[in-house]
């Protein structure tokens, strides 16, 4: 039967509400409508979703991420994260801890700069090695940015030329994580693969400072904490 004709038949089957007066506790789904629901509840979910969505952005222009934060992923994919700042820690010790030094063996690589609960997402932009106790102390606070964005860009800006050799002379799962690291940097700095590792320290700052500026300020006005500090 053509969908079209499908649904008349299924519109005209008495699907109800369970009373004509005052508010109705439910509806009554008339037995073609109910197969047509169950049968396409996937799509029609993805459907809500885009729609709520839709709704919430209109009304909140510059949220990131509003469709994560409406339905959360139920599980981080931290991964290629790991791989990479362990490639970076195996090759040279880090000079540049955000919030003071720290044996690179107890640093946790799945801390955030800006809180998960607001970004909801893992892109390696906000992520960095941090001690654990000090991880856990932020919480999901936002840091002080004039005290510990510029030593953020350093930690990425000096993994850059470890991130290059990397690629030429690993193999099998680590190659692989580090091309999708790769590609998630240049996609940030919206450059082509082959212009990644030519951006000067001055580059590589102006946009990551000015991409944290600017969602730590949507944070703020969200009532994240902000203008944290290791004490």
């Amino acid at each position: 039967m053509p969908r079209k004709a499908f649904l008349a038949v299924a519109l005209s089957q008495a699907d109800s509400f369970d009373t004509a007066i005052g508010r109705p506790k439910q509806i009554i789904v008339g037995s073609k409508w109910l197969t047509f629901l169950q049968s396409n509840q996937l799509p029609l979910r993805a459907f809500a979703q885009l729609s709520v969505a839709r709704y919430f952005e209109t009304r909140n222009p510059g949220i990131p991420d509003i469709i994560n934060k409406l339905d959360r992923p139920g599980v981080r994919k931290l991964a290629k994260a790991r791989a990479f700042w362990d490639t970076v820690l195996s090759a040279q010790p880090l000079k540049v801890y955000l919030f003071g030094r720290a044996n690179t063996r107890r640093l946790r690589l799945r801390s955030f700069f800006l809180p998960w609960s607001f970004v909801t997402h893992d892109l390696i932009w906000n992520l960095t090695p941090t001690p654990g106790a000090i991880n856990l102390a932020k919480s999901d606070a936002v840091p002080n940015l004039g005290r510990y964005l510029s030593a953020l860009v350093d930690q990425h800006y000096v993994a850059m030329p470890v991130l290059k050799n990397a690629l030429a002379n690993v193999r099998g799962t680590r190659l692989r994580a580090l091309e999708a690291i790769t590609l998630e940097y240049a996609n940030f700095f919206k450059i082509p693969l082959t212009e990644l590792f030519l951006l000067s320290r001055d580059q590589f700052d102006n946009v990551l400072s000015t991409e944290l500026h600017a969602q730590a300020d949507v944070a703020r006005r969200l009532n994240f904490e902000t203008d944290w500090i290791w004490a």
